[in-house]
């Protein structure tokens, strides 16, 4: 039972990125299949949101956006969107700006 329970909690983060504690915008790297990205939101507290915006990244810079969306926040976790998804878990790479 506890496996089955990790095992939950394991997949559910590989589908959030975790921005603990940030004010205003929480920046993560991650990559989905053989792409690296970087992932930029604007945090709204007030309304539980965020403004999540994702770019290429080449060479350790952001190119190109290629999403923007407003997404509901659940807690400390942004979804990630499902065309990015399955991706290595972000919530290592991820800071408050």
């Amino acid at each position: 039972m506890k496996n089955q329970e990790t095992e939950f909690f394991h997949s559910l983060d590989k589908n959030f990125f975790i921005c603990d504690n940030c004010k205003q915008t929480c920046e993560c790297t991650f990559t989905s299949g053989s792409k690296k990205y970087c992932m930029e939101a604007d945090i709204n507290h007030e309304n539980q949101t965020v403004n999540l915006k994702l770019y290429c990244l080449f060479n350790g810079n952001h190119k190109n956006i290629i999403y923007q969306n407003i997404l509901p926040m659940q807690g400390s976790r942004i979804p990630i969107p499902p065309d990015f998804t399955p991706g290595t878990n972000p919530s290592k790479h991820c800071s408050c700006k």
